[in-house]
């Protein structure tokens, strides 16, 4: 869960500091990771579940999530 914390607080720094990121999806779709969908999505689900996530926590990673799927970044899929 820290690292979806930390996804939230990269996520505000470029919003608010200009920085710039780059994701790596590594073996995930990014739109997948930008809706919450897929098997990212029931994992996800999952996790919110088991870890009684409140709702606050819920959508701020929601949304960061969002803006990083949303972002153009290099994607590698091993098959």
């Amino acid at each position: 869960m820290m690292e979806l914390d930390r996804i939230v607080k990269i996520s505000r720094s470029q919003s608010s500091n200009g920085m710039v990121v780059v994701p790596v999806f590594y073996e995930v779709d990014p739109s997948d990771v930008r809706n919450q969908t897929g098997k990212f999505g029931e994992q996800f689900d999952s996790l919110i579940l088991k870890e009684e996530v409140d709702e606050k926590t819920n959508q701020n990673w929601k949304t960061a999530l969002h803006e990083v799927g949303g972002r153009a970044g290099d994607v590698i899929i091993n098959s």
